[in-house]
């Protein structure tokens, strides 16, 4: 083979394999962006059977995020919420909520950095999720689900406080979760449409294992 014809196919090699590479960056640049599609949605009403509280009604608003304790993209989702947290620790109550399967114990939610992580975030309270029952009940599909809910029990928000897969940063899901709080808590505030914004993570309940949540 001569050398003109080396060169061609040298070139010929090195324009597949750049063709390769940007097809799967461009894979992984979709896949982060691509939103969680939810078939459930949650309710209206904050439910009279919940466990999140103990009361009837919230003494201030309350936002509440469901997490799987397996999911490496909750990690950025947790970072938001404490965000969150810090900025309106006087206006509304956090609860972050973990899955546990029925036939696992708590060493299982406890095993990764995830629920110490959320244990040590001030003005948050911790919950166990047994066998998936509130997720369920609040339509919380995908791990980072986040939703808010004023004094009278009505949805202000529901949906994911990060901008893709597993990024942390501000975004515009985070914007609009702490404008909705704010504005429930001033005087007179009228009755709002609740807002919503795509959520990204692992799967809660798709999983009938629940060692490895599926992505979506």
């Amino acid at each position: 083979m001569n050398a003109l014809n080396t060169s061609r196919l040298t070139a010929f090699l090195v324009g597949i394999w750049s063709c390769c590479v940007a097809t799967v960056v461009v894979g992984f640049a979709w896949y982060d962006m691509r939103p969680t599609q939810l078939s459930a949605v949650a309710p209206p009403v904050l439910p009279a059977s919940t466990q999140i509280i103990a009361h009837n009604l919230p003494q201030r608003p309350i936002v509440a995020m469901f997490v799987h304790p397996r999911c490496p993209c909750s990690r950025a989702s947790l970072k938001e919420f404490s965000s969150v947290v810090r900025n309106l620790s006087n206006d509304a109550d956090f609860r972050v909520i973990f899955f546990k399967p029925a036939l696992q114990n708590l060493d299982w939610v406890r095993r990764d950095n995830l629920f110490a992580t959320a244990s040590a975030m001030k003005n948050v309270a911790v919950s166990i999720d047994e066998d998936g029952k509130e997720a369920e009940r609040f339509g919380a599909e995908t791990s980072g689900f986040v939703v808010a809910y004023d004094t009278q029990g009505r949805l202000l928000f529901s949906g994911g406080i990060t901008g893709s897969r597993g990024h942390e940063g501000k975004n515009a899901g985070e914007e609009l979760l702490q404008t909705m709080i704010r504005s429930a808590g001033q005087r007179g505030a009228p009755t709002v449409q609740p807002a919503q914004s795509p959520v990204f993570g692992c799967a809660i309940l798709a999983n009938p294992a629940n060692t490895a949540p599926v992505a979506q």
